[in-house]
């Protein structure tokens, strides 16, 4: 049998928020405009890679 789901604070707002906030709608515009795939590839050579 599956454990039951724990949700923090975060996940309880977003679930349950009657309206979005100001930062919602940022992060959701943000997600929508910015091409991620492209931003990236861009910045993946000089990334820092976290050794094993």
């Amino acid at each position: 049998m599956a454990a039951p789901l724990r949700l923090g604070f975060t996940d309880y707002e977003q679930i349950h928020a009657k309206k979005r906030t100001r930062r919602q709608r940022f992060l959701d515009e943000m997600e929508a405009t910015v091409p991620w795939e492209a931003f990236l590839a861009l910045i993946e050579p000089v990334y820092h890679k976290p050794s094993s």
